[in-house]
């Protein structure tokens, strides 16, 4: 499913659970992982699995999956510490927008 496929529907509102949470982490770290190797790791059936990552990524709570290359790999990476005051309650909505870019490596 590409980005722009994701992107162009309406999302629905959907609060990922625990099982959810886990395996997003698991995907962090080995975004090739295999839907047996998952199950496996997380101690749900395979079917469960598949279940909530096609949701994770119909619902835009996954939007994509990327490559981690090391440091010294890349010359062109760009490094930088940003600061962001928000102003209201919008906070949620921008941490939500800024996890979203792709480029974007961590967030504090």
């Amino acid at each position: 499913m590409s980005k722009e496929a994701v992107t162009d529907r309406v999302v629905a509102k959907y609060m990922p659970d625990e099982l959810d949470r886990r395996i997003i982490a698991q995907l962090r770290a080995d975004g090739r992982a295999s839907l047996s190797n998952l199950s496996d790791t997380l101690g749900v059936a395979r079917g469960t699995v598949q279940n909530r990552l096609e949701r994770l990524l119909t619902t835009g709570t996954i939007l994509g999956f990327t490559v981690r290359v090391r440091e010294d790999y890349d010359v062109n990476t760009i490094h930088a510490v940003m600061m962001i005051e928000v102003v209201g309650k919008s906070t949620t909505q921008v941490i939500r927008k800024l996890r979203g870019i792709p480029e974007m490596y961590t967030l504090h």
